[in-house]
């Protein structure tokens, strides 16, 4: 609710030496009007402080004529009936809509010794969206002598019934404070790829846009973050001017972890989404870098700044289930504690496809490849070359099983 206040001085004053006990209020503002744009909700208000300069105590309260209202005014007071109404406050207390004079139990008095004032004093009006002029009367009126009371004037009004529209919701990425009636332009803002594009990027700061996730080791997992790139970004503590932009790569990803882009290069302001997807066995906090190839401008000159880092944060925990790894005990990266495989197991052997002994599952090359020079008479069956007829040789014969031969 947007609250239109105006505040003013009324003196209450008496000059002992010529008898007077009257007091006066001199007032400086006594209207205010809402204009167009003024919300249908809105609460106008004219405040007035009392000020006691006799040389006695008062003990005041205040009584409220209609002088000119709107049509419809809301008088005598019903919650829920149409038109404008208006309540005024003294002392501690905010009266019903509608009071005509304040109680005179002494609790709802306000007391000034000689020379003390009060701020306490408030007319509020609620227009309604009705449009014209109410005047109000105001009078304080002291007990001891309620023939001296002093009065003012107070006039609110409203020019126009056509209230300020824009966005009310203030979840809405264009929230609007000042508006009143809702015109269906509300939008929640979408920082996620699906976002990408959209208005509510506006004035935010160059950078990464990384989901608060944690990754589990030895799962895999798929999850986006966003690259923002606006008109400007801070390069080495100075702001510069972003033309446009390209994917230079990136680093510090843990092992068994893949990047991709939707798009590789932009012109700025603008978004681009980037996948991380795999699983790892690596576990801890790790600083992943983009780094961005950037064309700016510099005293009109054009310039490329290349791999330009912006930095954020991949979480991978440990495994509930306990250590992730290779399981495959004859691999040459086999882990005897890990519990969960983690696909990265490899094996070492031949890889020559020209050998003897060649086998596409091996991965590694550990120098044992056999071929057909290295096989000898003495003994035809030492397949692996050792000297001796082994569980190598036995592997050997099952690699080469099936294979036809030629003579």
């Amino acid at each position: 609710m947007t609250m239109k206040k105006v505040h003013f001085v009324a003196w209450l004053w008496a000059v002992s030496f010529w008898g007077w006990s009257q007091p006066t209020l001199l007032t400086e503002t006594t209207s205010l009007v809402a204009g167009s744009s003024a919300c249908l909700e809105d609460l106008l208000e004219l405040e007035i402080e009392v000020l006691n300069e006799t040389g006695s105590t008062m003990n005041l309260y205040v009584t409220r004529t209609l002088l000119d209202t709107v049509s419809p005014f809301n008088y005598p007071y019903v919650s829920g009936n149409e038109g404008a109404q208006e309540r005024f406050c003294w002392g501690p207390t905010c009266f019903q809509y509608g009071t005509d004079v304040s109680p005179l139990n002494p609790m709802f008095l306000v007391t000034l010794e000689p020379g003390e004032s009060t701020s306490t004093f408030r007319a509020d009006y609620f227009h309604n969206g009705v449009v014209g002029e109410s005047t109000f009367r105001y009078c304080f009126v002291p007990t001891e002598n309620p023939l001296d009371a002093t009065c003012q004037n107070l006039t609110f009004g409203m020019v126009e019934a056509n209230p300020a529209l824009g966005c009310t919701d203030p979840s809405a990425w264009n929230f609007d404070p000042e508006a009143c009636e809702d015109d269906g332009s509300c939008a929640q803002a979408d920082y996620s790829c699906s976002g990408a594009g959209g208005l509510w990027w506006d004035g935010v700061p160059t950078g990464v846009g990384w989901p608060a996730t944690t990754w589990t080791a030895g799962i895999a997992n798929n999850d986006f973050g966003v690259m923002h790139v606006g008109p400007t970004m801070s390069v080495d503590g100075q702001e510069i001017e972003v033309l446009g932009w390209s994917i230079a790569g990136s680093s510090g990803l843990p092992a068994g972890l893949t990047m991709d882009w939707d798009v590789d290069e932009a012109l700025a302001p603008s978004q681009a989404c980037f996948h991380v997807s795999g699983a790892t066995s690596a576990v801890g906090t790790f600083s992943v870098v983009l780094l961005l190839d950037v064309q700016t401008t510099v005293f009109g000159i054009d310039l490329d700044l290349e791999a330009v880092p912006f930095e954020f944060e991949l979480q991978v925990v440990p495994n509930p289930c306990g250590e992730v790894g290779c399981t495959l005990p004859v691999a040459v990266n086999f882990n005897p504690n890990a519990v969960l495989d983690d696909g990265t197991c490899f094996l070492a052997g031949c890889t020559d496809p020209e050998a003897l002994n060649y086998h596409p599952a091996f991965s590694f090359e550990d120098g044992t490849c056999l071929y057909d020079s290295d096989i000898g008479p003495s003994c035809p069956m030492d397949g692996d070359s050792d000297g001796v007829i082994g569980v190598g040789d036995l592997l050997v014969l099952l690699t080469m099983f099936g294979t036809n031969c030629s003579l």
